[in-house]
């Protein structure tokens, strides 16, 4: 490994946040462009990427085929998700599509992760290494680096996407447990041993990672490593800090290197995985609600940033005043966020944020094409983990790199979008282009209540801070995009077609339940046929589901299927008013799985999201019927309203379906005195329609 030479940074600026006059200064390591254009080609593989997307439903059959990649071709291996996996596919555009047969799970899945990518990386079995040092051996030989690390634990959900993620990088994987969950806030002091303990697994290595643009510059965290923590000491801005923010820096906080996170367990780690390395966006939008007036906000105005970005894409901007709610729902709806790439310019919190007319809420975050998301707000990803959340509603939804703000961390906390511009534009991954380096060191201060006394707080928000970022950090935009290759030889047993792995049989009743799941909504890939909800087959597994995990992924997998039907009849995809009238009744089958108390994440945001759509669109074929009688919906909100949710969630959620009852022309109190006649809705619900929510869902439709 070279030692790269030690370059002399000069910076000097003080930034007071709290005056408006602020003009901060963005110059930074990346403007040497040769030794930018150098780094970033050590990041390049050299593998093609062959036309074919392979579909595995098991962990055993996904770590085989991701041992099928070699040093010189791999291709996208996805875990099966009826949302997510279609996604993907629509924007990759495959050759081929095949569905894995299944294999035998492995008995300790991190050693056979770590067999996959030595064989993903052309290292024979004989020689496969168990731990970094001897994959970096490898590299070494091969006269690479390895330009980043991918912390593992066996206990983690996400084990599976930082074993893809390493695979397909050639990036260290590096087993590092931590004891406490991802969900749970540590001290400062907690991460300071963290941070020591990585970085001397590191030094251990004997590999150049101290300084900016080395050998190893991105951590990836796979692992139980938790997310958050609080600052203890003394005159520090209080808040929520990100861990990640934190340990890839030494002792005063000069940073070395750029981390991101992989969340969402191991179907969407894998596919965050696997759209950083294979996807690339086909549109982008800056979305700004800031006055391009204002001294401060100004200077995140978009404009700037058109002509580089659509250099990768075409990219348009829509600004204040025109950044008003009306406009983004009609962006957004009712098919959804199109675009691969986008900026928002905002401020609220994890669930609200502002427009330049109106706010928005999470319930306004779309169903999305797989895309890039950043949020210039002051606290968007202050819930990440929580799909109630704008960050949770994103990635849930497809985003597969989100960067936003765990905690207050002030307008210029945030890289500009003309700034972030230049960077991409000389290659520069976006989980380094979206931070500040340490350089400039952007100081700010302001009077806060500290106990009983009142005092001027100072704080850096170039060192560790509580901006977070989500997906791979060696992710980038690319202009220029290499033909794939052909798809070759089959090795091994595939099912062709979503339809060949449907008629496979399984064994024993659980086995057939978790079969059907997995396949009910394999016929979203098929573009052939269209059908009507098959509600004989599901009232079948509903009786021989258990109650659990099991009823409540199969009510997923059903509001999936019902959701999807209604939105193919609403893509030109007309049936008779007889059969619309069937398909907006609420399925038996998913009114007792609902009774039974399964519940399904997102299934209130699928089909309120449906509902409002309902309005402007389905309604609008003449052929159908419904344009005739809009409270044909009814049933869609009476299923929305069945959902149980946090108190914190409720209010928000019953507002929205007020809001897409009105739009539908449907008296609100019709939508409440449905909801409290549904014996098959659970009693706390439906008393918690009546008595919560009554003065809102009681008042009178709109005059027209």
């Amino acid at each position: 490994m070279g030692t790269r030479s030690v370059r002399s940074v000069a910076f000097a600026m003080t930034l007071a946040v709290n005056l408006a006059s602020a003009q901060p200064s963005f110059a930074d390591d990346f403007d040497d462009a040769d030794e930018v254009s150098a780094w970033t080609q050590r990041l390049e593989t050299g593998r093609e990427v062959v036309n074919r997307v392979v579909v595995c439903f098991d962990h055993g059959s996904f770590l085989a085929e991701i041992g099928k990649w070699d040093a010189k071709q791999y291709w996208p291996v996805l875990l099966w998700d009826s949302d997510l996996v279609p996604k993907f596919i629509a924007a990759f555009e495959p050759a081929q599509v095949l569905v894995a047969n299944y294999a035998t799970a492995p008995n300790d899945e991190l050693a056979a992760g770590l067999q996959s990518i030595a064989a993903a990386w052309g290292i024979p079995p004989e020689s496969a290494p168990t731990d970094a040092k001897g994959f970096l051996a490898t590299l070494t030989e091969r006269k690479r680096t390895p330009n980043g690390a991918i912390l593992l634990a066996p206990s983690s959900p996400e084990l599976l996407g930082g074993i893809a993620l390493a695979a397909g990088r050639m990036q260290l994987p590096l087993v590092f447990e931590t004891p406490e969950p991802t969900a749970k806030a540590i001290k400062s002091d907690r991460v300071t041993e963290i941070r020591k303990r990585l970085m001397s697994e590191l030094s251990a290595l004997d590999i150049d990672f101290e300084m900016k643009l080395d050998d190893l510059d991105f951590i990836t965290v796979a692992s139980d490593l938790p997310f958050s923590y609080t600052r203890t000491k003394p005159g520090v801005h209080p808040g929520r800090y990100t861990v990640d923010d934190a340990i890839a820096r030494h002792d005063g906080g000069r940073r070395w290197g750029w981390v991101g996170r992989l969340t969402g367990g191991d179907v969407r780690s894998v596919y965050m995985a696997m759209g950083a390395l294979f996807l690339q966006p086909k549109k982008g939008l800056f979305w700004s609600r800031y006055n391009p007036a204002n001294k401060v906000f100004g200077v995140y105005d978009p404009p700037a940033a058109l002509e580089p970005f659509n250099a990768f894409f075409p990219t348009e901007a829509i600004r204040h005043p025109d950044a008003t709610l009306d406009r983004w729902r009609a962006v957004e709806w009712p098919h959804g966020n199109q675009f691969g790439f986008i900026y928002v310019n905002s401020s609220g919190g994890a669930t609200s944020w502002s427009m330049s007319k109106g706010k928005a809420t999470h319930f306004d975050v779309p169903d999305t094409v797989p895309t890039v998301v950043h949020y210039t707000h002051s606290g968007s990803a202050g819930q990440p983990f929580n799909t109630d959340t704008i960050a949770g509603r994103w990635m849930a939804g497809g985003a597969y790199v989100y960067f936003g703000s765990h905690a207050e961390p002030y307008l210029t906390a945030f890289v500009p979008p003309s700034e972030l511009a230049k960077r991409v534009t000389t290659g520069v991954p976006l989980g380094a282009a979206m931070r500040h380096l340490f350089t400039p060191k952007l100081i700010g201060q302001r009077k806060m209540k500290l106990g009983e006394t009142e005092k001027m707080v100072r704080f850096n928000m170039s060192g560790p801070w509580k901006l977070a970022y989500f997906g791979d950090p060696s992710y980038r935009l690319l202009r220029d995009i290499p033909e794939r290759a052909a798809p070759g030889e089959l090795v091994g047993r595939y099912f062709t077609s979503p339809g060949a792995f449907r008629r496979f049989k399984a064994k024993g009743n659980e086995a057939v339940v978790e079969h059907a799941i997995a396949s009910l909504g394999t016929a979203r890939l098929d573009e052939k046929t269209v059908k009507l909800v098959d509600v004989r087959a599901w009232t079948k597994l509903v009786k021989i589901a258990p109650e659990g995990p099991l009823s409540n992924a199969l009510l997923r997998e059903m509001l999936r299927n019902w959701v999807t039907t209604l939105r193919r009849a609403n893509a030109k995809k007309l049936y008779s008013p007889k059969s619309l009238a069937t398909l907006m009744k609420v399925p038996k089958p998913v009114q007792a799985l609902a009774a039974r108390g399964a519940s399904a994440p997102d299934g209130a945001r699928l089909v309120t999201e449906f509902a409002k759509a309902f309005v402007s669109d389905l309604a609008a074929h003449p052929e159908s019927g419904i344009a005739k009688s809009p409270a044909g919906a009814l049933p869609l909100l009476v299923m929305a309203c069945s959902f149980e949710h946090s108190k914190g969630a409720q209010k928000t959620l019953y507002a929205w379906i007020v809001e897409a009852a009105r739009a539908l022309e449907i008296a609100p109190d019709d939508v409440r005195k449905a909801v409290v006649a549904q014996d098959w809705i659970s009693a706390a619900t439906r008393k918690s329609v009546e008595a919560s929510v009554k003065g809102t869902l009681a008042a009178k439709r709109p005059k027209k």
